[in-house]
């Protein structure tokens, strides 16, 4: 199940400490969280979601020009394979175990 969060706990300040407790808890659980009551108006989230998805059609030549680099953010494209996690296994290893 994902977690939902309601932003107004935060932004009113109304339960800022039991968002950010449950924040971490989503993160750290499941990985993900919807958010809502945030405010973000709907084609923003359609063009960033449009955006992304035109990632997914650029040839893998195209996507090497975003490769990740070394760095502390890890942001950008990752060939399938690569990225390991922490205990040293391939996520597709991980996939295959579950």
């Amino acid at each position: 199940m994902i977690p939902k969060l309601d932003w107004r706990r935060f932004s009113e300040a109304t339960d800022k400490e039991g968002f950010v407790y449950d924040l971490s808890a989503a993160i750290r659980g499941p990985g993900l969280f919807r958010l809502t009551h945030h405010g973000i108006p709907p084609e923003l989230i359609a063009g960033a979601f449009d955006g992304c998805t035109s990632v997914f059609d650029l040839t893998e030549a195209e996507k090497r020009t975003l490769a990740m680099r070394a760095g502390p953010h890890n942001r950008g494209w990752a060939r399938l394979g690569v990225e390991r996690l922490a205990d040293g296994s391939s996520v597709l290893e991980l996939s295959l175990i579950h």
